[in-house]
């Protein structure tokens, strides 16, 4: 009767033992498809901005962003080159983004890129432009968010 009760709690014990370690194995699996999807997307956000960024002439960009603080008139190579840094920027936002939705970033890592967002769609005028332009080229959920920060 002892010895039965013994390997009662053994059995029980041993079964607790495989179960936990179901769950801890679920727990990494999801965890390493987790780092897969973000170094997966890390790698498109990156082929994104070396295709924007060969097509910067940096030193156009930074005339042009010098010209526009001063209120100066921009021309149109100018306003294409800014146009462009600013798909960039959004790239990188989009990415930060996704990231954040997969638990990668914190709140308050998310919260900094949402001001500068803000920032941009409250009074930069080549970002509005630029996004109302790119509508429909961004994911829905970014598209969202970006639209309840304007």
């Amino acid at each position: 009767m002892v010895a039965d009760r013994t390997n009662k709690w053994l059995t029980l014990t041993a079964n607790v033992g495989v179960i936990l370690s179901l769950l801890f194995l679920a727990y990494e699996i999801n965890q390493s498809t987790k780092a897969t999807i973000a170094a997966a997307s890390q790698g498109l956000t990156d082929q994104s901005i070396l295709y924007f960024d060969a097509q910067l002439d940096h030193e156009a960009i930074s005339q042009a962003v010098y010209k526009h603080h001063q209120d100066d008139e921009l021309s149109g190579y100018e306003l294409h080159q800014l146009d462009l840094l600013q798909q960039m920027n959004f790239r990188v936002f989009e990415n930060a983004f996704l990231q954040y939705k997969r638990g990668l970033y914190e709140e308050r890592e998310w919260g900094r890129y949402k001001r500068i967002i803000a920032g941009h769609m409250a009074d930069n005028p080549i970002a509005i432009q630029m996004w109302e332009r790119t509508q429909g080229g961004w994911t829905d959920e970014f598209a969202a968010e970006v639209e309840s920060l304007r």
